[in-house]
C-alpha cells in the first residue's frame, strides 16, 4: 500500500510483525506523528535504511507492544561475513532534527533504539517519557564492538564512563528543552566540568529551560546551581523537594541571574540552612528577584533564614509567601529586605492555625519564631512540674 504524503499514522491492537518491508519507502519522509499502541507481535519498529528518512517526524510514542525488543532493526542488507562485520564495527548515526516529543511506555522487553554502534540526536525534543521499560538503558558507558552474530544492547545515550552526574554530551544534545524533572536518582551533581574542552567549559546548556523540578535525590549539593556550565536564565518555575544533601541551596551568583523566575518551591529537604549562599566577594548590589511572585518553604527543620549574609534583597511584585513547619527559622534575611506587593502570608505551626500578619516579611517571621518558642517553654514548664512516678 502506497500513501503519499502521509504526515499521521495510529496503529493500534493490530497483529502484524512489521509495519514497513520495501527497502525504500520514499514516502516516509513526510511523517510526523507515529503512534503504536498494544501491537504485541512486533518486535521492531523502523528498518534501519528508513530510520535515516524520519526527517519530519515530530512525535513518536510507542506503549504496551509486550514483545517489542528494539525501536530499528537492523535491515539485512549486509549478506557476507565481512560486510556483517564492517557493520558491527562502524557507528551509525541516528538524526531526528523536528522530534519534539518521545514517549516510551509498558513495552517491557525494550531494550534499545538499536542494537549495533550508533549515536542519536534529537536538537528539538522538548520531552521524553519513559514509564515501566525496565530493561531500557538510558545512560552507559562507550559501548563495546560486539563479536558477530552476538546482540549488543545499546542505551538511548552513549557516554564515555558512568558518573553520578548527567552526561553533558546528553545535556547539549537537547539544546530546546523547556522543562526538565528528576526524580528518585543518585545523581550528586546535574553536570561536572572535569574532562569536558576549554569550549564547552564556556558553553552554557539548558539556556531554554524555563521548568526545574528535582525531587528525591539524596546526593545533590549547592555545586548543582554554580552557573559554569547550566545557564538558568530563562528558567521560571525551580521545585526542590527531599533532596536532603543541601545545606544551601543556591549560590548568589546564580540567585543574580535568576531574573525571570515566577515560583520557587522548596520542600522537605533536612539539612538545608539558608536558600541563597553568598561569599562576602559577592555581597555587593543586593539581589533582585524582579518576577518572583510565589514563594513556598515547608517541611524545612533546620532553615534559619532565607539568606543569612548582610545583603538587600528585593521581591517587587512579589504576593504570596507560604511558611510551613519550618521551627528554626528566625527570620528572613539579615539585610534590608523589600515587598511591596506582598498582599498575604500563610504561616503554619505544626497543630496550630494560620499567624496573622505583622505588616513585614521579617517581623512576621520573628513573630511566629517568638511564639513557638514561648509554646515551647511552657511546654518544658509543664512538663517539668508534673509529679514523678516512683
Amino acid at each position: 500500500v502506497v500513501i503519499p504524503r502521509l504526515k499521521s499514522l495510529d496503529l493500534s491492537s493490530i497483529n502484524i510483525h512489521k509495519i514497513w518491508h520495501h527497502s525504500s519507502s520514499p514516502y516516509i519522509g513526510y511523517l510526523n506523528f507515529l503512534r503504536v499502541k498494544r501491537c504485541h507481535n512486533l518486535k521492531y519498529l523502523f528498518p534501519s535504511f528508513l530510520a535515516k528518512d524520519l526527517v519530519q517526524l515530530q512525535l513518536l510514542r510507542i506503549s504496551d507492544c509486550n514483545m517489542m525488543e528494539q525501536a530499528i532493526f537492523t535491515d539485512g542488507l549486509s549478506t557476507t561475513a565481512a560486510q556483517s562485520i564492517v557493520a558491527e564495527t562502524v557507528t551509525t548515526k541516528f538524526v531526528f532534527p523536528k522530534l519534539i516529543y518521545l514517549r516510551l511506555c509498558k513495552v517491557p522487553r525494550l531494550k534499545s533504539f538499536y542494537s549495533r554502534m550508533h549515536t542519536t540526536q534529537w536538537p528539538s525534543l522538548k520531552q521524553m517519557d519513559i514509564i515501566e521499560c525496565p530493561k531500557v538503558q538510558i545512560f552507559t558507558r562507550q559501548c563495546p564492538v560486539s563479536q558477530v552474530g552476538i546482540s549488543n544492547q545499546q542505551p538511548l545515550f552513549c557516554v564515555n564512563e558512568r558518573s553520578t552526574t548527567l552526561p553533558y554530551c546528553f545535556i547539549r544534545s537537547l539544546p530546546t528543552l523547556q522543562k526538565l524533572i528528576i526524580k528518585n536518582a543518585s545523581i550528586s551533581e546535574i553536570v561536572r566540568s572535569e574532562g569536558l574542552s576549554d569550549e564547552e567549559r564556556h558553553t552554557s546548556a539548558f539556556y531554554q529551560l524555563k521548568e526545574l523540578s528535582l525531587t528525591q535525590l539524596p546526593e545533590l549539593t549547592l555545586k548543582t546551581f554554580k552557573p559554569s556550565l547550566l545557564s538558568f536564565k530563562n528558567l521560571t518555575t525551580l521545585e526542590v523537594s527531599r533532596c536532603h544533601g543541601f545545606i544551601t541551596l543556591i549560590a548568589c551568583s546564580t540567585a543574580k541571574c535568576l531574573t525571570l523566575l515566577e515560583r520557587l518551591s522548596i520542600d522537605d529537604c533536612e539539612m538545608i540552612e539558608e536558600i541563597i549562599a553568598c561569599e562576602a566577594e559577592e555581597i555587593q548590589g543586593g539581589i533582585v528577584f524582579p518576577k518572583l511572585k510565589y514563594l513556598q518553604l515547608s517541611c524545612l527543620p533546620c532553615l534559619a533564614t532565607f539568606s543569612l549574609a548582610h545583603h538587600s534583597l528585593e521581591f517587587p511584585v512579589l504576593l504570596m509567601v507560604t511558611v510551613t513547619k519550618c521551627p528554626q527559622m528566625r527570620n528572613f534575611c539579615q539585610g534590608d529586605l523589600s515587598t511591596p506587593r506582598l498582599e498575604q502570608m500563610r504561616l503554619t505551626r505544626d497543630e496550630e492555625g494560620e499567624l496573622q500578619w505583622e505588616g513585614d516579611l521579617n517581623t512576621t517571621i520573628k513573630h511566629m519564631f517568638d511564639e513557638m518558642n514561648v509554646q515551647n517553654s511552657e511546654v518544658t514548664e509543664v512538663t517539668d512540674q508534673l509529679p514523678k512516678l516512683e
